[in-house]
């Protein structure tokens, strides 16, 4: 169709759903087209200094990019390459898409997915779309082979592979001093531990002997002090001594003047049950003592 001076034909730039012969396809969802809208040149086979048109009406259509081809055909040689599109000779378009490395994606068939890219131009050339026809521009607009991009990529891997083992290497190492540390600190635990075992038991033996406590009574203030040694110990210091009390001081002189001194704990319950009570509160050890022997 002749609109005015140029030729325009409705064309697929850039077909997502296909994988081109250098191995990867092509996301139109991370295409960058703001740049190529304000100048939709038209080149041939790539050449900047062949510029035959420019693009019309560009949009993505079902997973296409499509746009109209309006040719320059003021120029003779753009008027004869669009009658040789328009005879159906000359049927390949080719996008030129600038990219980096890190924008290319593998998947685990080893499909490479060119994710982010900006489109720089489109050409009308001789090999149909998406097979050899993409080209690849860095940042600097020279041109870039994707073998070499597959290459930089897999160094890249390589790259990223001995960073990972480095720091695996050293996450080992780190483990293993943190085991140590954990190892050490639950030995210094332990000593603390038996330290202050010794501490409460020198303590509590300490107040058996000045009589503020009996020997009986030396566990469950073991106990206590596992968790509040400080409050056992005021509790403990500010206890009284209390006298022992000798068999002699509970002895009275029976009719018979007996001695209870020798007394066996049997005799004392049936002739003195309360003064063999007075002897269990004062004089538990002495009580302990006949008890056993009663037995």
């Amino acid at each position: 169709t002749i609109i005015g001076k140029g030729l325009v034909m409705k064309m697929v730039l850039c077909d997502s759903n296909n994988v081109n012969s250098y191995g990867f396809r092509t996301s139109l969802d991370g295409m960058d087209l703001k740049r190529f809208q304000s100048n939709p040149v038209m080149l041939m086979s790539h050449d900047a200094d062949k510029v035959i048109g420019r693009w019309e009406n560009i949009a993505i259509v079902d997973g296409k990019l499509t746009a109209d081809a309006v040719f320059d055909t003021d120029d003779e040689d753009a008027k004869k390459i669009a009658g040789k599109v328009e005879r159906g000779f000359l049927r390949g378009v080719s996008v030129g898409l600038m990219t980096d490395i890190d924008d290319f994606v593998e998947d685990e068939y080893g499909n490479y997915t060119l994710t982010k890219s900006e489109l720089m131009e489109a050409s009308i050339c001789a090999i149909p779309s998406d097979s050899n026809a993409i080209v690849l521009y860095d940042k600097k607009h020279t041109k870039l082979s994707f073998g070499d991009i597959k290459l930089k990529i897999n160094n890249q891997i390589n790259i990223n592979m001995a960073e990972v083992k480095e720091l695996e290497a050293k996450l080992a190492e780190k483990d293993a001093r943190i085991a140590e540390m954990e190892q050490r600190v639950t030995e210094l635990e332990a000593q603390v531990s038996e330290a202050k075992q010794k501490e409460v038991d020198a303590y509590l033996e300490a107040r058996i002997a000045e009589g503020k406590i009996d020997k009986s009574e030396k566990e469950g203030f073991a106990k206590l002090s596992v968790n509040d040694f400080e409050t056992v110990k005021t509790m403990l210091d500010a206890r009284k001594v209390q006298p022992k009390v000798s068999l002699s001081a509970l002895q009275t002189k029976t009719a018979g003047n007996e001695d209870r001194s020798k007394w066996s704990y049997l005799q004392w319950m049936k002739q003195d049950p309360a003064g063999l009570k007075k002897l269990k509160d004062e004089n538990p050890s002495e009580f302990a003592r006949l008890q056993e022997n009663y037995k």
